[in-house]
C-alpha cells in the first residue's frame, strides 16, 4: 500500500462510531429533557398542594423542597457536559429535526413556565403591596425606597431608604423564600 491510499475500512469504522455518538448524545438530551420535565412537575404538584394548606407555612417551611431543582439540573447539566439552561437549549437547536426531543424541551418550557408563574403568585399572596411598587422597575431605575425589610444585623423591620444612608452606599438584596 502506498502513502497516499486511505485505508477506507477505518473512515467507515470512523462514520460509525460518529453516528453513534451522536446517537447517544441525542438519547441522552432527551432522558434528560423528560426526567428534569417529570421532577419538576412532580416538586411543583407537591408545592401547590402545600401552598394551598397553609401559604405561610409552605413560604417559611416546605418551600425548601423546591430547591432540590437545583440539583436536579445540576446533575442534568452534568450529564449533558454543558453549563447552562442556555447551553441545553443551544443542544436542542443542534437536532432540531428530532420531533421527540423538540417534544420534550417544548414540555420542559412550558413547566419551567408554570413553576416561575407558581412562585410569582405565592409571591404575590405573600407581598401584596410588593407587586404594584414592583411591576415598572428595571435595570437602572430607582426602586421602591419605603419598601420595608429586614435588616440581618438588627433583625429590625427598616425601609431601604434608611439603609442607603451616603451616596456611595452598597446595598445588596438578597431575596429568596429559603
Amino acid at each position: 500500500m502506498s502513502d497516499t491510499e486511505e485505508p477506507k475500512k477505518k473512515k467507515a469504522r470512523l462514520e460509525k462510531t460518529e453516528e453513534k455518538d451522536q446517537e447517544y448524545v441525542q438519547k441522552t438530551l432527551l432522558e434528560q429533557l423528560n426526567q428534569l420535565q417529570k421532577v419538576l412537575t412532580t416538586i411543583l404538584a407537591e408545592a401547590r398542594q402545600n401552598a394551598e394548606e397553609c401559604i405561610e407555612e409552605f413560604v417559611s417551611d416546605k418551600v425548601r423542597k423546591m430547591g432540590t431543582m437545583i440539583g436536579h439540573y445540576f446533575n442534568a447539566f452534568q450529564t449533558l457536559n454543558v453549563m447552562s439552561r442556555r447551553d441545553i437549549d443551544e443542544e436542542v437547536a443542534k437536532v432540531c429535526h428530532d420531533q421527540s426531543i423538540q417534544v420534550a424541551a417544548e414540555d420542559l418550557f412550558q413547566a419551567e413556565d408554570e413553576w416561575n408563574s407558581f412562585l410569582e403568585e405565592t409571591d404575590a399572596k405573600m407581598n401584596p403591596l410588593c407587586k404594584d411598587n414592583t411591576k415598572d422597575l428595571k435595570e437602572g431605575s430607582h426602586g421602591p425606597c419605603d419598601l420595608k425589610v429586614i435588616d440581618v444585623q438588627t433583625e429590625r423591620k427598616v425601609s431601604i431608604q434608611d439603609l442607603l444612608t451616603s451616596t456611595s452606599t452598597i446595598f445588596i438584596l438578597l431575596r429568596h423564600f429559603a
